[in-house]
């Protein structure tokens, strides 16, 4: 049988709860700031069991009035942005800092705003897919730094970063030599040497096919693929001209 007095002492020293839950059990009030906190990266402005979606942005407005921290605000909006991965909940944080700091405000808004059909997007982003993508975008010559892409598609660089940590592992994993992303036309390259180079591929026993030869050397094969107007012409070139008579 217990001994109900064993923990009598330990249990007289605990704190009391002082609040009480939504489902009507007795609970810890937390600080503002922490509750604000756990409301923002879990909460949903939907209807649940034991809460509707009014009672939840009546308690988020009200623990926002009592935040007296614009700073905190803003780190808050996107910690449940970009760490938990909320649409609805750092919007209203937002709404609250655009009266109380408007430049704060348009600090963070791009980077807490995004449409409903990039959220969908991202979520959809496996990593297969993802280094799919990278792949595409190596091999149609597109910029493939960090800070261009979260610009031209922030839905893909938002699903790069949860899956892969950073934007550098994932160009790695996806096979993509970080050496040569550079999209400037490599020194002492001329036509001859292009040409060279690419027999010289063929002649190791390696791949001459265009989207494999950027990933291992981009700022090559978009130099060649310029100076001939297209891959195949280039290869054309380098074997029609030793196959012609001496």
């Amino acid at each position: 049988m217990a001994n109900k007095s064993l923990f009598a002492s330990l249990t007289s020293r605990l704190p009391r709860a002082n609040a009480v839950n939504e489902a009507g059990g007795r609970a810890y009030k937390l600080e503002p700031k922490h509750a604000l906190a756990q409301v923002a990266a879990t909460g949903t402005f939907g209807n649940a069991f034991y809460s509707t979606a009014e009672i939840q942005l009546a308690e988020v407005l009200k623990l926002i009035d009592e935040v007296d921290d614009n700073q905190y605000l803003a780190r808050l909006a996107l910690y449940a942005r970009e760490k938990a991965f909320m649409k609805d909940m750092p919007a209203a944080l937002l709404v609250a800092l655009s009266v109380r700091d408007t430049e704060l405000m348009h600090r963070v808004f791009d980077r807490v705003v995004v449409s409903a059909h990039d959220v969908g997007r991202c979520r959809d982003l496996t990593p297969e897919r993802i280094k799919f993508r990278l792949r595409r975008l190596c091999a149609t010559g597109y910029d493939l730094g960090a800070m261009v892409n979260r610009s031209r598609d922030r839905a893909l660089y938002d699903a790069t970063i949860r899956h892969f940590g950073s934007w550098r592992e994932a160009l790695t994993e996806a096979g993509i030599n970080l050496a040569n992303v550079t999209r400037h036309k490599p020194k002492n390259l001329d036509r001859d040497a292009m040409l060279l180079w690419i027999r010289n591929r063929k002649e190791a026993g390696q791949s001459i096919t265009f989207s494999e030869v950027c990933f291992e050397n981009r700022d090559y094969a978009l130099a060649i693929k310029r100076e001939f107007r297209s891959w195949a012409r280039a290869l054309e070139a380098a074997f029609l001209e030793t196959d012609a008579p001496g």
